[in-house]
């Protein structure tokens, strides 16, 4: 039996969170927890789009270029609730930054 075409989607997105994603529960100053976030952000604006009507969540930003001569970047986030249902997609093929997934998984239980 092989893997559905969404199951094939997750997968790819994964490898796009593990090579290109910031994935965190970053703390707050006053010791709080923080916003569970996951992030991506590239030039290619067809992989952001992909990410975002994948996963049907988050918002897609236009940065201001870091310097004139730089390419265009776009970038896909999620917060909240929406990181948590993200990371229970991607979960099964993430590698690298499985911890981070982790702690995004374990913040809402």
């Amino acid at each position: 039996m092989g893997k559905s075409k969404e199951d094939t989607a997750y997968a790819y997105a994964a490898g796009i969170l593990d090579g290109e994603g910031y994935i965190a529960v970053p703390p707050r100053k006053d010791k709080r927890p923080g916003t569970p976030i996951i992030q991506v952000e590239m030039t290619s604006h067809e992989i952001i789009k992909f990410l975002y009507n994948l996963f049907q969540v988050g918002s897609v930003q236009k940065p201001k270029k870091r310097q004139p001569h730089h390419l265009q970047s776009w970038k896909w986030t999620v917060k909240y609730r929406q990181a948590y249902k993200t990371a229970e997609k991607v979960w099964p093929y993430i590698v690298h930054k499985k911890d981070k997934i982790y702690c995004i998984l374990s913040y809402y239980k």
